[in-house]
Order: C-alpha cells, then sequence, then structure tokens
C-alpha cells in the first residue's frame, strides 16, 4: 500500500511515496510514523516529534521531506528550532506583544510560506495581510530578504512592503507590469 505525504512550498508540492508499513493496530493514519520511517529517522527522534504539542509536529512535517546524512540529527534540529521558535512567540504573547491568529498557524502546518513566515517573525496581523495582498512574485522577493531581526518585525515588513508596493506602482507606470 503506498501513501503520499505531501509538503507544499514555493514551487510545486513535493510528494514523497511512502511504503506503509504501519501495524494495523496503530493505522494508517499515523502520520509521524510513515513520516519518520519514510525520512530514515531513529525511535528516539521520533518520540521527540511526538512529545511535541500538535500544532508544532505540523510545523516540523511542513518542512517537507528530510535530506542528509543523518535524519535522525535533521529531525531533532527542526525540533530545536520549531521549540526555540515557539518559546519565542509564546514570550511575546506572554508580554501581550503578539498572539498568532488560529487561520495563520493552521496555513503554516499546512505549508503556507507566508503563513511560516509571519509564524516565525511574530508579525502582526495588519501586516500579514498587506504582505497577502501583494503578488505572488513580490511576496516570494520579500520572504526572500531574509529574517525580520528587529524588535519590532511588523514595522520592519511593513517597510519592505513600502518598498516593493513602490516598486509596483513604478514598473506599471513604465508599462512593464500589467495593471
Amino acid at each position: 500500500k503506498k501513501e503520499l505525504i505531501t509538503a507544499s512550498g514555493f514551487g510545486a508540492p513535493l510528494a514523497l511515496p511512502v511504503t506503509s508499513i504501519v501495524p494495523a493496530a496503530v493505522g494508517a493514519s499515523d502520520v509521524i510514523g510513515v513520516f519518520c520511517r519514510s525520512a530514515g529517522a531513529d525511535q528516539n527522534s521520533e518520540q521527540a516529534l511526538r512529545a511535541l504539542p500538535v500544532h508544532l509536529q505540523q510545523l516540523v512535517m511542513a518542512e517537507g521531506s528530510i535530506a542528509g546524512l543523518n535524519p535522525s540529527a535533521v529531525l531533532l534540529g527542526r525540533i530545536r528550532k520549531v521549540e526555540n521558535n515557539a518559546g519565542a512567540a509564546n514570550a511575546a504573547a506572554a508580554a501581550g506583544l503578539h498572539r498568532p491568529r488560529p487561520e495563520t498557524v493552521a496555513a503554516a502546518a499546512a505549508g503556507d510560506p507566508v503563513a511560516k513566515f509571519c509564524m516565525q517573525h511574530a508579525v502582526d496581523y495588519s501586516a500579514e495581510n498587506a504582505l497577502r495582498a501583494l503578488p505572488v512574485e513580490l511576496q516570494c522577493k520579500i520572504l526572500n530578504e531574509g529574517p525580520l531581526r528587529a524588535s519590532n518585525p511588523s514595522a520592519v515588513l511593513m517597510s519592505r512592503i513600502r518598498k516593493a508596493q513602490t516598486l509596483l506602482a513604478e514598473m506599471r507606470r513604465l508599462g512593464k507590469v500589467p495593471v
């Protein structure tokens, strides 16, 4: 029996065929087991993934297939990364600075790159919406500029968005982009 694990990113969805060797008692719905076995990760890293809250498990798996010489180390690195990002987001939320919307959390878990970026950098809802309002090409350009390292990441993102909007307006004025 074959199952597909999919993860989306900027390009086409990545489909990784996996031969299901899940015991009947667990069932084919054991996405974590299938994910770990398809990557060749060991039981310790699988247990570490299972120990995470569901939304963080989804963020780890949303990064797509695991490639590398030591899949267990790669998986544990992803787990540490989402735990650290979650810790920073929780600290910001506790301070009243930012609490991600459930829709953003769900979209990030489903692999939406804009939602993942906004969650990673604790961007507020208005900045996320402004980013989504841009054409996909400009969204990608902004995301590719890298991390938002500042005390107010939403302000940095809005600055990038304004620059992109200015560029878009200029290109339209010159007739290089359809209106």
